[in-house]
């Protein structure tokens, strides 16, 4: 799927990126593994029992049965794509009139819904900032407290068939299983939005064979 994208001038001016007009549907998957590999490299807390969680499977070969054995790598994509998520946000037409704190919203009208102001929000989420998988833990949960509270890649009929995709689970435990990596110094790991969710810099990493 391929997706026109338009891009402010002025922001090209101001940073090293090359234009991109057409998005692909891949651009999602580039974006989960970055931050996959970046939050793992801050948070060697989290690093730890992904890497216990992976000693179960005796080879690097991993079979579709097996990545549904694997709770914990699954939050910690449940909690990028809370953080990080790939797209800001999204568009949907207005089929019906309708009302909305206050404010009438016509039919016809195309309406923006926030998927970073979503995954941010205190009530659903506790310190919404900080980098923490347990809250899509079995005991917390935190996501299936409201309806719509983890939208990264839509919900409902809506959900994209590429979500599966985009998580890219066999190459998280191909990397956990097999290496080890530690980010370069003097990059600026600041977030930018515009195409998708990355560092500024995107990602430098050194990997190592274990």
């Amino acid at each position: 799927m391929i997706f026109p994208l338009f891009r402010c001038p002025d922001f090209f001016q101001k940073s090293n990126r090359s234009p991109i007009l057409l998005f692909a549907g891949h651009k999602t998957t580039t974006s989960m593994l970055i931050w996959f590999c970046l939050e793992l490299a801050r948070h060697p807390e989290v690093l730890q029992p992904a890497r216990v969680e992976q000693q179960q499977f005796a080879t690097l070969q991993v079979s579709l049965e097996q990545l549904g054995q694997m709770p914990y790598l699954e939050q910690i994509f449940c909690e990028i794509e809370r953080l990080h998520p790939p797209v800001g946000g999204g568009f949907r037409g207005v089929i019906k009139p309708f009302e909305f704190k206050g404010y009438h919203v016509p039919a016809g009208w195309m309406a923006l819904h926030s998927i970073l102001a979503t995954h941010r929000i205190p009530t659903i989420y506790p310190e919404p900032e900080r980098f923490d998988p347990d809250r899509f833990s079995p005991q917390r949960q935190e996501h299936k407290q409201r309806p719509f509270s983890l939208i990264g890649f839509g919900g409902g009929s809506r959900i994209s068939v590429g979500t599966a995709f985009a998580k890219m689970k066999i190459v998280a435990a191909h990397l956990l299983h097999g290496y080890q990596w530690e980010l370069v110094p003097n990059q600026s790991l600041d977030s930018v939005q515009v195409p998708i969710c990355c560092p500024k810099d995107w990602l430098r990493v050194h990997f190592q064979q274990l």
